[in-house]
């Protein structure tokens, strides 16, 4: 894209993934929305994948190794939405001699180093990215006095990287640190970004495997706009604190894989602040809230013979809210902008409330036709209890975060597919899924609705149900001087939700 090499754009291009527009940063997946995907670098949640508005994304091709989308046979390791598994993992670390890259492009300068620390013991990878954007606008402005002076587009990243390894154990700390700013004239000012740090170690034998990881993510987005007496500040964010640990057992038929997935999320869904006294704007910040996410799960891989396997998977997530949190009644919860509030409870620092037990079962089955044709068929039930509101095509800037309460049950999905892979040759494969998608308890807001400055917009919430059906083939070449892949996507998809459009 715009000459810059970007894995995630060629994640955009595969079999049943869909774009809104041109240049677009979501990524919609046999039919979901773009907030409904878990995308994890090196294990980390990003909550927003995107620089610019979605014209280049936040992972850099010179860190990153490898991109592994799963639409369908998902682990019960992993859960929380409802659509797809992203995983994007950075480069195995030198532990031998030094490595060195810059890079100086149309769109953004980097620089890369690998360097070790302890010959085959400790390593630290650094890589860092600047947008070249300012400079050319800087250019542009000395010939033509159509670009205001004070307009500026910029982005940047930071990966770093420290890796230990022995015969054994294996550990790392990575780091992501993105920002993205957007001014127009001395008027309106935008600034986004994801920060995340990782930790994980592994111990590992021939028949067992122990992991432990923690992590933190964030992701925040302001707004402010100086016009005279119309001028405010708008933020928004979620800051996500995460851990997991695992038991994988190999035996001679199966695999065992035993775990407990921890995630405490803290969400400002909207604060409004004037800049100045002179603003016609009053101060504005609705309630935060506080979730926590505990889910255990077992994975049983079972080989029958040679031919056929099956993977078997349950998920149970515990789900509830803390104080210090407010819960309002209103005697109309249809009401559209002024809900009368009768009643109210208030809910101490850190009580728990609004307790969802749920389960997840996951299956997929393998049969080896030949060495050249494989079928499969798997089914996943997914919740996700953390929805992105999104009000328009783009993700930024109009969305926040929003959580599952009392008004709305939790969002899931049942998803079913059923796919073959043909072989011709080492080098050439073909692969075909026919999958049907079914989803429930959809966030979405009603016509006309006033979410920004309004406290009681939970009123204006409606949940809906959607469906989504296809098939979608593919020829891929992966070895060679020539590589490449030609796929075709054929899918329908309808969502229906009370009191937007008429239903």
């Amino acid at each position: 894209m715009i000459g810059e090499t970007d894995i995630y754009k060629f994640v955009q291009q595969m079999p049943g993934v869909a774009i809104t527009g041109e240049g677009s940063g979501s990524l919609h997946v046999r039919g979901g929305e773009a907030n409904e995907n878990i995308i994890l670098l090196d294990n980390s949640l990003i909550y927003e994948p995107n620089h610019i508005l979605g014209l280049i994304s936040v992972f850099d091709s010179d860190y990153i190794s490898e991109a592994t989308l799963l639409k369908n046979g998902v682990s019960a390791a992993y859960g929380g939405k409802l659509s797809s598994l992203l995983k994007l993992t950075s480069k195995v670390s030198n532990f031998k001699k030094p490595n060195f890259k810059l890079g100086i492009g149309f769109i953004s300068s980097k620089i890369f180093t690998d360097i070790p620390i302890i010959k085959n013991k400790l390593s630290l990878m650094f890589n860092a990215r600047k947008s070249n954007i300012n400079y050319l606008l800087s250019g542009a402005k000395i010939f033509t006095d159509k670009i205001n002076q004070n307009n500026e587009l910029d982005f940047y990243d930071i990966n770093s990287k420290i890796e230990f390894k022995s015969d054994k154990w294996n550990s790392f700390i990575s780091v992501y640190y993105g920002n993205d700013l957007l001014k127009l004239s001395n008027t309106v000012d935008l600034e986004w970004g994801n920060q995340n740090i990782n930790y994980k170690t592994i111990y590992k034998n021939k028949k067992h495997e122990i992991s432990f990881q923690a992590g933190y993510s964030m992701f925040y987005f302001q707004l402010k706009i100086a016009d005279n007496d119309k001028n405010l500040s708008w933020k928004c964010g979620i800051n996500d604190f995460h851990s997991k640990i695992y038991f994988k057992q190999n035996l001679k038929h199966t695999t065992f894989n035993v775990g407990l997935d921890v995630s405490y999320k803290n969400i400002n869904p909207t604060q409004n602040e004037p800049i100045n006294s002179r603003s016609i704007f009053k101060p504005i910040e609705l309630q935060k809230y506080k979730t926590l996410e505990v889910s255990p799960y077992v994975d049983l891989n079972y080989y029958f013979n040679q031919k056929i396997s099956i993977k078997l998977g349950i998920r149970v997530p515990n789900y509830c809210q803390l104080g210090n949190y407010t819960e309002f009644f209103y005697k109309d919860n249809k009401t559209l902008l002024s809900p009368e509030i009768i009643d109210s409870i208030k809910y101490e620092n850190n009580e728990i409330f609004n307790k969802i037990l749920k389960f997840e079962p996951r299956i997929t089955i393998t049969y080896l036709l030949n060495n050249k044709i494989t079928f499969n068929a798997s089914y996943n039930r997914n919740y996700q209890f953390i929805n992105q509101i999104i009000t328009s095509i783009t993700p930024l800037p109009i969305s926040f975060w929003m959580p599952t309460t009392r008004y709305f049950e939790p969002s899931y999905s049942d998803k079913f597919s059923v796919g073959l892979n043909y072989i011709f040759s080492n080098t050439l494969s073909f692969n075909s899924d026919i999958f049907l998608n079914l989803r429930n308890n959809l966030l979405d807001f009603i016509d006309n609705s006033d979410i920004f400055l309004n406290k009681n917009f939970i009123t204006q919430i409606r949940t809906g149900t959607g469906k989504s059906f296809g098939i979608e083939t593919s020829f891929s070449k992966k070895i060679g001087r020539l590589t490449g892949s030609v796929s075709y996507t054929l899918s329908k998809s309808t969502r229906l939700t009370d009191d937007i459009n008429q239903g």
